[in-house]
């Protein structure tokens, strides 16, 4: 049986040293910052941790390190928020969003398909320039497209034996919740054209060519994922988004009926007219699921 041996002193203080250079932003011009997080010169400091090669000094070789470790995050950023990335362009992109965001939040999971979980709190929190509106917008909508391709799925509700009295009766008290790949967004912009023409083009095109013509306009959208693993959006009513959104947190149908009688107003109304409706197109297109069976 292998035993837990304490690593040398000597190897946790050159790990140590090393996690913090590599992490270190790079330049503009992608060059390794000059001094070391110590504040002693890296040219210098370096030679006391790593050996030069044939051609390389060590100062050089930490410089690919360190290079490699930020094209790589700032590669995964742009495939998670191409939107958001071409709003900037790649540069710009990089020096206003990801490298301050990344600063602050290293990865810290062992997935890179979630870098970037909380740019949209970091955007709403941290970003300050005029455009921010769609900005956030973007970042909102990148995400939902990008994680709900991956994300669980509970087991979907039967709407077979949900029309039968004794399994219809059991489904009003089971808690039941939204499919995690679901997102429900209320945005400020009519982004889903917009970003469908952006993508057409490199994350650089439109830092010399003008944007297509988007309308500012509130819309409330659902990005799911279907069975057969295609992500879709479908645009749905500000009364019917605040309905679906009760069960984010998972409730039973009971509860939310319940909360419904004491409502009033356009939301009472529509609900009162269309709840039948949404329901059984909720759980057509699998948008809940039984959080007992997940």
């Amino acid at each position: 049986m292998l035993k837990d041996v304490e690593s040398p002193a000597s190897l946790t203080k050159l790990q140590a040293w090393f996690g913090n250079v590599i992490t270190q932003p790079i330049d503009e011009s992608s060059s390794i910052n000059p001094l070391a997080p110590s504040g002693k010169p890296i040219e210098e400091e370096a030679k006391a941790f790593i050996k030069p090669s044939k051609t390389l000094s060590p100062k050089e070789r930490m410089q690919i390190y360190n290079q490699q470790y930020w094209w790589r995050l700032l590669n995964i950023m742009h495939e998670n928020f191409p939107l958001v990335t071409r709003l900037f362009g790649y540069y710009d992109f990089n020096q206003t969003i990801a490298i301050p965001y990344l600063e602050k939040h290293p990865p810290g999971h062992w997935s890179l398909a979630v870098l970037g979980e909380t740019l949209p709190q970091w955007i709403e929190e941290k970003y300050q320039e005029d455009d921010k509106a769609l900005v956030l917008d973007a970042a909102r909508l990148d995400w939902a497209f990008n994680m709900s391709f991956s994300a669980r799925e509970l087991k979907p509700i039967d709407i077979i034996k949900a029309t039968t009295e004794e399994e219809g009766g059991r489904l009003l008290t089971e808690k039941v919740m939204l499919q995690p790949h679901l997102f429900l967004l209320e945005l400020k912009y009519d982004l889903i054209p917009f970003r469908s023409a952006l993508l057409k083009e490199d994350g650089d095109h439109f830092v010399d060519h003008d944007f297509p013509k988007l309308k500012k306009q509130k819309k409330h959208l659902v990005i799911y994922r279907t069975p057969a693993m295609f992500i879709e959006w479908k645009e749905i009513s500000a009364e019917e988004s605040v309905i679906l959104g009760r069960f984010r947190e998972g409730r039973s149908i009971e509860d939310v009926c319940s909360w419904l009688e004491t409502q009033q107003g356009p939301l009472l109304a529509e609900a009162e007219k269309n709840l039948l409706h949404w329901f059984h197109e909720w759980t057509a297109l699998n948008w809940i699921g039984l959080v007992k069976s997940s």
